[in-house]
């Protein structure tokens, strides 16, 4: 789930996103996102991230 200020959306990432916690990553046609969470299991993580609307 990506949380942004126009609200959540839910989709599927590549196998390996939930290595990236605490990182900055893009999602292709999306924008950049911030890895702030993973749970569930190791088949199908959920994870949590924050939508970057500006970069200073």
């Amino acid at each position: 789930m990506v949380l942004s200020p126009d609200g959540e959306y839910t989709g599927i990432g590549e196998r390996g996103i939930e290595k990236e916690l605490d990182k900055v990553v893009q999602f292709e046609r999306f924008g950049f996102v911030r890895i702030d969470s993973v749970s569930g299991n190791g088949a199908h993580p959920i994870i949590l991230t924050s939508q970057i609307t500006s970069c200073v």
